[in-house]
């Protein structure tokens, strides 16, 4: 809006409102006293630049549509925490400290005792928020000696952790907000109290009729990694949404009397294959992890998607995938899951995994 409000142009401006009597040449008393104002107008009207892109929601940094969402009652989400299982041969108690790798885990509470082995099972959190602990599972070092501890294990993830919210992904929601307005239970209700659980990406409300009957909500969620959720984490979602014990009292966050039902959306494997050309000095063996990257990329970006439409796997997008790998000349007789060049839809519940690309030379 102020783009031509240069320091030239507001200096000659000036200039020109001078009698052309009097001497405006530069270096003149006239033009020394002129040209500092004009400095500091230019750069006065490059911050009023700078402030009315702040001011609307489209353009705002960060730290301004922060401030723009608040007024629509929506809060930037923080980075979470990891939380896990640890296994040991001893009960260790709640707050104990553990290490692995280059992160720290704590005990939170007790979860179970595996009859057959005797070890100890106990929920555990991660003390570094965000997404990098998640691929972590395997040997537990405790950071202060227990006597006795001969096994410790963190032997799975249940909730993963998310990192603080971006930019452009604060800037949607802030627009989702204004276009499908949440109220009372309805799907933009349930969708957006939902995804703002920890560990949560996506989600599927389906209405009564099309579930089990009048008054009752079925949910299908994902992970924050657009992946499926463990059983367990499945489980702490329903007794934050809508307890079993009460189903349809409001005793969750879901509104009194719905009756809701909490899944975890599924896996399907998917065996990709074809008959690999192979450039020069090239063999299958030398790209075939590159092959399988490119075709888990875009699974992943049909995974990610999956909240807003079926996957649809392209055989077409996967020959695109395969064709990117380094070495690969062509690929013919593309077949997804046995069907040859042909797109497969996995179904509404449903997202993809990789199993293998095979070569059928």
């Amino acid at each position: 809006m102020f783009e031509g409000q240069t320091y030239e142009t507001i200096l000659k401006r000036c200039l020109d409102r001078v009698d052309d009597g009097l001497d405006k040449r530069e270096g003149s008393i006239i033009y020394d006293a002129l040209a500092p104002a004009c400095a500091e107008l230019a750069q006065l009207y490059i911050s009023l630049d700078a402030l009315l892109s702040e001011a609307f929601a489209k353009t705002a940094s960060l730290d301004y549509l922060i401030l723009l969402a608040q007024e629509r009652g929506i809060n930037r989400y923080e980075a979470a925490a990891a939380k896990g299982i640890g296994e040991f041969n001893i009960d260790v108690g709640s707050g104990v400290r553990f290490s692995l790798d280059i992160y720290n885990w704590t005990t939170t509470e007790f979860y179970e005792k595996d009859e057959s082995t005797g070890h100890f099972r106990y929920y555990m959190e991660c003390e570094t928020p965000g997404s990098s602990p998640n691929g972590y599972t395997g040997s537990l070092i405790p950071i202060s000696t227990i006597t006795g501890l001969t096994y410790s294990r963190l032997i799975r993830i249940i909730t993963p952790g998310e990192d603080a919210e971006d930019v452009e992904t604060l800037r949607k929601r802030y627009f989702e907000s204004i276009d499908n307005t949440a109220f009372g239970g309805n799907i933009s209700d349930y969708k957006a109290k939902v995804k703002a659980i920890d560990g949560v990406g996506g989600v599927r409300v389906y209405r009564a009729d099309s579930w089990n009957g009048a008054g009752t909500v079925r949910l299908v969620v994902q992970t924050s990694e657009y992946k499926s959720p463990e059983a367990e984490f499945i489980r702490q979602l329903q007794d934050m949404i809508d307890p079993l014990m009460s189903q349809g009292e409001g005793y969750g966050i879901a509104p009194i009397g719905h009756q809701v039902t909490v899944e975890g959306v599924k896996t399907t494997p998917v065996t990709v294959s074809g008959s690999f050309i192979m450039q020069e000095g090239y063999s299958y063996d030398n790209i075939k992890e590159k092959a399988e990257e490119s075709v888990n990329g875009y699974f992943d970006e049909l995974n990610r998607n999956w909240e807003n439409e079926d996957v649809v796997i392209y055989w077409v997008r996967v020959l695109m995938a395969l064709m990117s790998a380094e070495g690969v000349k062509s690929v013919e007789n593309i077949t997804i899951n046995g069907q040859r060049e042909a797109n497969v839809n996995l179904g509404k519940d449903y997202i993809a995994k990789l199993s293998e690309v095979i070569n059928n030379g």
